[in-house]
């Protein structure tokens, strides 16, 4: 999709020192930049250490003292004596409408320390036209650089390789990257890695490229002593049967020392002449740590807003100097012409391109900008009382730090190096390591005027995210509770959450997932404005069959959960509805688009919103629903999945034209669910897993919605697969760290696609309300397999603080005893001399009225033949009476009797034959009362005596009256 431009609003300036680049850029402006030079700062062939000519530089004074320094964050330059580098700079044309005065100019180098130890000193300076030096600062170091691990390594091609994908790649230690032949030059292809000396070395990682041609499949190891005589050592071929994503590992049967390898490839996947690698790592016995590839610090020098303003659209010369000391080793250098009051105005649209992005730093108490390529990010807005506004941070500071750490240009693009490098990403891994800490806090760096400054941000001892998530913890159950009460707190009086039917099924969903029977009432009045305004879904046009999936999905949680019959007729309509209205796809085969009318895409359709009707479909069955829906989708279904047993990734595709691995996230995990309920295709359910977890880092790349998109995959791979869902939620801790403001919920952060056209706080915290309701199994989507508990039920943790408080009034001070009387001595079913049995009505949520339910505990199991209940005359008696059976946790089984009254009688029979033999039983009574006064008055409950048998009068007595108020 085209990234939609915005005038003025996105004004950050971008360059390179390191990659031989160094320009400002006003990407939102779109003025064509002027560079000079360009290429890479260092040859492939420079040796770590030695003199070097930087590429696209001019050189004053001494060339030999410039050496190559391969840093852990990428190439530089080590410099010295008179050494001077000097390139071109072109300031942008700020659009018309922009003042002088809103805008400031930036220009940071990387400083990754000296060579050896002491002391260096760097100025930076930029000079006009006329030979004035506009801005200068001198910058001082005395940390040792750190080299690479793989700096002094050398791999050799033998001439193999693209001039693009040299050898090297393979050993940056960057996935982005990869090596790659020449097409058409056949196999065999050498590599020999010199590590400098002797390595124990136990196998070797490899990270696979993008796509399928070139994977090396049958490979070859030898050593050697001395680079010229070859001792074969191992031999394998690696598979692709079950995916072609991730990694393979050759491992050798004995760890062997050597200082050259050689790798030779024999053959390729699909037999491709070429080879291709991301990375072809050695895998070493003892692993030295890869130093830090952050650089020591940032060397800053800044235009002023006034010169900004004169020297718009014109050149400028950035002279970087050796000053005096110790040789200082440079890294990468950027500028930038930053807005000085940022604000959301500034972001881009999420559905593709490159942001700008919001972080929406919950933890913290800030919103932020971050922007494509940068290593700075900006404040845009603090919110009061919290940890951002204690430390004094404001609006428009420019964050070039975290926790002393410089940052890494920030990708927005979904993938790996987000997940571990973006700004968001570096933000939430130092909230989640500060909750380690006795006195928890991130520091920043930020830029005023020519200085940086720190600033403390002090976390407190508000509960924080740890060990634990997703499923234990303090912090766990905090952010849970604040989801609970942020959705609570946000539904309308007229059932809807934002008048918005993908909202209100979202935050159904997540209520419904705590089980909590107080939140009856909220639940049923979301159903109730959801069949009100779309009562009719054959109806439904537009992108309809997003909405009926949502809703859908919803409505069938709901019934499983309560058996209200009002919903099925919409849910069996909708079910027989959807074949009718597939079209015959360019395929040949029947799809669905967004809605009823066409196939979008040239006739292919999309398979994300069948995707979610197909777990409408997979609920219905459950209560006994069926359609064409799975005979008439089943071919485009099984079409658009890249199967991985036959060297397919696992996801399932946009259609079967495009099978891609980066927007597959939503669509995989709710077909995987689908399947997962309705008990088919266990291979296909294991290969939709598989790449979920293998590649999450796309989570919020999900589609078009990003968000609720990763929500959506999240609880279905919860309840297909578990264990993974554990795993990915753990790497994800981060996120869910940052993002929680405790006492709020959590805040939002715009995703890689889609969302923020949905909703941002109000869309995601329904949303991952709905996620951790897996906790306790929440919802069939979640793994749950029971029916009917919220047919009058509480949760476990509800029924047991309700029984721990039988003898207290309740919150309307009604009293919860009623005293059971027993049978007598003697009868199998009789209880202990003096016990009586506990009742207690469900927790309300507010009013009064039908439906209303008592928990019934008789302490330990009995038979029951049956219940005369006995209500007080003067307030009535349900039309309707429920007997269910207690399960196990607090759940509740299908009735064991079900009775319809039609006159109100003071008492009732509820016989049961056969007997049942239960300790708990739940009693409902609903459908309207008869006679006088509402809700019931329950006087009695005795249990029956075995047929033929009678109880005696003296073992009779009456005990406390109840008054339970309904949800």
């Amino acid at each position: 999709m085209t990234p939609i431009m915005r005038p003025f609003v996105r004004p950050f300036a971008l360059g390179a020192f390191a990659a031989g680049l160094f320009v400002f850029v006003s990407e939102s402006a779109a003025v064509p930049m002027s560079v000079g030079g360009g290429g890479a700062v260092l040859p492939d062939d420079a040796r770590h250490g030695e003199p070097v000519a930087p590429q696209g530089w001019q050189v004053e004074g001494n060339p030999d003292l410039i050496r190559a320094w391969r840093a852990p964050g990428g190439d530089a330059l080590a410099i010295a004596g008179d050494v001077v580098l000097e390139r071109q700079v072109t300031v942008p044309q700020l659009p018309e409408e922009a003042r002088a005065s809103e805008w400031a100019g930036w220009v940071g180098v990387g400083v990754e320390g000296v060579v050896g130890q002491g002391d260096g000193w760097v100025r930076l300076e930029l000079v006009d036209g006329e030979g004035r030096v506009r801005a200068s600062q001198e910058v001082l170091s005395n940390r040792a650089a750190t080299e690479a691990v793989r700096a002094r390594w050398v791999v050799e091609d033998g001439g193999a390789s693209l001039p693009n994908h040299p050898a090297r790649h393979l050993v940056d230690g960057d996935s982005s990257t990869e090596w790659r032949t020449e097409s058409g030059r056949n196999h065999p292809h050498h590599l020999v890695f010199d590590f400098g000396e002797e390595k124990m070395i136990e196998g070797f990682r490899y990270v696979l490229p993008s796509g399928t041609d070139g994977l090396i499949r049958e490979w070859e190891v030898c050593v050697s002593e001395d680079g010229e005589n070859w001792e074969p050592l191992a031999d394998g071929v690696f598979s692709y049967q079950l995916s072609t994503v991730g990694e393979r590992e050759a491992r050798f049967e004995r760890v062997v020392g050597a200082r050259y390898v050689r790798w030779t490839t024999n053959g390729a996947y699909l037999n491709s002449s070429e080879a291709r690698a991301a990375l072809l790592e050695p895998m070493f016995a003892e692993v030295e740590p890869e130093p830090d590839v952050n650089p020591a610090h940032t060397a800053w020098v800044r235009l002023e807003p006034s010169d900004l303003g004169d020297l718009v659209g014109s050149n400028l010369t950035l002279r970087v100097r050796h000053v005096r000391g110790r040789p200082i080793v440079l890294g990468s250098a950027r500028g930038y012409v930053l807005h000085r009051r940022p604000t959301e105005a500034q972001l881009g649209r999420a559905n593709g391109n490159n942001g700008p992005d919001k972080i929406g730093a919950g933890a913290l108490g800030f919103d932020a900008l971050t922007e494509h390529g940068q290593t700075v990010f900006t404040i845009m807005d603090v919110r009061s009382n919290s940890p951002a506004s204690g430390a004094g941070l404001r609006q428009g500071d420019v964050v070039t730090a975290v926790n002393g750490r410089p940052m890494r240009p920030a990708n927005l693009w979904a993938g790996w190096d987000w997940f571990y490098y973006s700004h968001e990403a570096v933000l939430g891994r130092a909230v989640l390591e500060a909750a380690e800490k006795p006195s928890p806090a991130v520091v920043l760096t930020v830029l005023r005027q020519d200085e940086e400054e720190t600033l403390t941000l002090n976390l407190g001892n508000r509960p924080m995210l740890g060990a634990g998530f997703p499923y234990d913890g303090e912090g766990t159950a905090a952010l849970y509770e604040d989801l609970i009460q942020y959705v609570v707190n946000d539904q309308h009086d007229n059932g809807s959450w934002r008048n918005d039917r993908l909202k209100t099924s979202l935050a159904g969903l997540g209520l419904l997932g705590t089980r909590d029977t107080s939140h009856r009432r909220r639940i049923r009045n979301a159903v109730d404005w959801l069949l009100e305004r779309h009562p009719d879904p054959t109806q439904e046009t537009g992108l309809a069959f997003w909405g009926i999936g949502h809703m859908g999905t919803f409505l069938a949680e709901y019934h499983l959960a309560t058996g209200d019959r009002r919903v099925v007729p919409w849910i069996e309509s909708a079910m027989a509805w959807l074949p009718t209205v597939a079209h015959m796809s360019s395929f040949g085969y029947m799809g669905l688009g967004h809605g009823p009318a066409y196939l979008p895409y040239d006739n292919k359709g999309l398979v994300a919103p069948a995707a979610h009707l197909a777990v409408m479909h997979a609920l219905g069955e459950q209560f006994g629903l069926q359609s064409d829906f799975w005979s008439v989708m089943w071919p485009y279904f099984e079409d658009t999945w890249s199967n991985s047993e036959t060297g397919g990734h696992g996801g399932l595709g946009y259609n079967a034209s495009m099978r891609d691995r980066d927007e597959f996230w939503a669509r995989s995990g709710l077909m995987a669910s689908a399947l997962n309920i309705s008990g088919q295709r266990h291979d296909m359910q294991a290969g939709l897993t598989r790449i979920m977890r293998l590649r999450h880092p796309w989570m919020r790349n999900s589609h078009a919605y990003g968000e609720p998109g990763g929500a959506w995959g999240m609880m279905t791979l919860a309840g297909v697969a578990p264990s993974r869902y554990r795993e990915v939620m753990e790497d994800w801790a981060w996120s869910f760290a940052l993002s929680w403001e405790p006492g709020y919920g959590l805040r939002y952060s715009t995703p890689h696609m889609g969302s923020p056209y949905m909703g941002e706080d109000e869309l995601i915290n329904p949303a991952y309300l709905a996620v951790l309701s897996v906790r306790h199994r929440g919802l069939w989507i979640t793994g749950a397999r029971d029916r009917g508990w919220m047919r009058g039920g509480a949760s476990p943790q509800q029924r047991e603080s309700l029984l721990d408080r039988l003898d207290e009034p309740d919150e309307s001070g009604l009293v919860s005893i009623v005293q059971v009387v027993g049978i007598g001595e003697g009868n199998e079913n009789a209880m202990p001399q003096g016990a009586a049995a506990r009742m207690s009505p469900v927790p309300a949520a507010e009013g009064h009225g039908y439906p209303v339910s008592w928990i019934l505990d008789f302490g330990a199991e009995v038979e029951v033949h049956g219940l005369e209940i006995a209500f007080d005359a003067t307030h009535g008696q349900p039309a309707e009476l429920a007997l269910r059976n207690g399960l196990p946790e607090g759940m509740w089984d299908e009735p064991v009797a079900d009775l319809t009254l039609r006159s109100a009688v003071g008492s009732v029979a509820v016989p049961l034959s056969p007997p049942v033999r239960s300790r708990r039983f739940l009693l409902e009574s609903g459908g309207g009362h008869l006679g006088e006064g509402n809700p019931s008055r329950l006087v009695a409950v005795r249990l029956m005596s075995p047929p033929g048998e009678s109880a005696s009068p003296s073992d009779s007595e009456t005990g406390h009256i109840v008054e339970a108020a309904g949800p």
